[in-house]
């Protein structure tokens, strides 16, 4: 998934921030940002059952000047994150006098809504400030057992089931590295292996790496492992999670 955004007029930079400070006037805590190709929505749902209710929705045409989406597939090309908007609030009021923003969806130590903020400046330097609003990875809270899937095409699925719901992060055109010995008959590019594994290892395997790798393998081995290897010019790490049986 990937998405870009950039606005250069100041009334829509001031328009931008004063949605943002109602929305996080009026949300408890946490919110979903839905983006579309025509429109932006900022919606909030109390869980209990007397709870209020927030839906706002943007023309994204008049607010930025570029905007650039890509969703899972072509069919379904939205994005959902679910975020802290007092984060958000915080990064359009230091761009109060800004010159420009720019809005993208970054992965970082964890995925980010990242806002680039061009001030002016007096001088010949450029002065820029930079906000990371972290997104919020719930699937840990839905259920204890994540599934990974992987094909021998560059497609990598992670998803979470329960009875009530079904979440799943799907990646694509990923490298694929060369592991078969001459000789060796290689099994169907589309054919998917998978593997469950407890989410919560999975997650503090991932959420404690401090090195930045330069580049991450992840091997599933058909219903009974997942090896995961991180590597960096200096270091490696790796970890092996056993799969664990359909509940």
């Amino acid at each position: 998934m990937r998405f870009r955004a950039k606005v250069f007029e100041i009334s829509s930079i001031h328009e931008l921030e004063k949605v943002v400070s109602t929305v996080a006037k009026l949300v408890n805590k946490t919110c979903i940002l839905r983006l579309c190709k025509d429109k932006v929505y900022f919606i909030s749902v109390d869980r209990t059952l007397s709870g209020m209710q927030v839906w706002c929705c943007l023309q994204q045409a008049k607010f930025f000047d570029e905007y650039s989406l890509e969703g899972v597939t072509a069919e379904a090309n939205e994005i959902y994150l679910e975020l802290a908007p007092d984060n958000l609030m915080r990064a359009f009021r230091s761009a109060h006098n800004a010159k420009s923003i720019k809005i993208k969806l970054a992965k970082k130590h964890v995925p980010c809504l990242t806002v680039e903020i061009d001030l002016p400046s007096r001088s010949l330097s450029a002065r820029s400030l930079v906000h990371d609003v972290p997104v919020l990875e719930k699937m840990k809270n839905i259920s204890h057992i994540v599934t990974v899937s992987a094909n021998n095409s560059g497609q990598l699925n992670i998803k979470v089931e329960t009875d009530l719901v079904s979440v799943a992060t799907f990646f694509r055109h990923l490298a694929q590295p060369n592991m078969f010995l001459r000789g060796d008959r290689e099994p169907d590019a589309d054919k998917f292996f998978s593997v469950r594994v407890d989410i919560k290892k999975l997650a503090l395997f991932c959420n404690s790496q401090h090195i930045t790798p330069q580049r991450v393998i992840c091997n599933v081995a058909d219903k009974s492992m997942l090896h995961l290897y991180f590597t960096h010019p200096c270091t490696t790490i790796q970890c092996f999670l056993p799969g664990t049986a359909a509940s």
